[in-house]
């Protein structure tokens, strides 16, 4: 009588890496695309004379392998709507902090929505 074992999955075949780098890559892009989204939100819900002008130019850009930035790609009335232009320092208007309040906002949910996202690739893994 004998025993035959059989072994196989991720780990052992040489994929594990692969699909650890797929997830951390999709859990990033998740995050930046949460925080384009709730950026597109706030400013639709405090711009006052809503063109779609600036809301447009708001994307989602990958820099690195390792990061993201959501970005206004320096439109000019940028750092005026966020409160941080030369402009802001002689007029009334203060900014919205939108970009500030969302960075703040998504460094707390970051880890849950990562998450949520790796929770795909934790089962490819053999995982529960």
């Amino acid at each position: 009588m004998g025993v035959e074992i059989t072994v196989k999955g991720p780990l052992l075949d040489g994929t594990a890496p692969q699909i650890v780098q797929a997830g951390i890559e999709e859990a990033l892009r998740a995050v930046a695309e949460e925080g384009e989204n709730a950026v597109q939100n706030r400013l639709q819900s405090v711009l006052r004379h809503e063109t779609g002008k600036y809301r447009s130019k708001i994307i989602t850009d990958r820099v690195s392998e390792e990061r993201w930035d959501i970005t206004d790609q320096g439109y000019y009335y940028g750092p005026w709507l966020e409160g941080t232009g030369s402009r802001n320092k002689t007029t009334r208007f203060k900014g919205y902090g939108t970009f500030r309040r969302i960075t703040q906002e998504l460094q707390e949910s970051a880890g849950e929505i990562a998450d949520a996202t790796f929770s795909r690739y934790i089962e490819q893994l053999g995982g529960a």
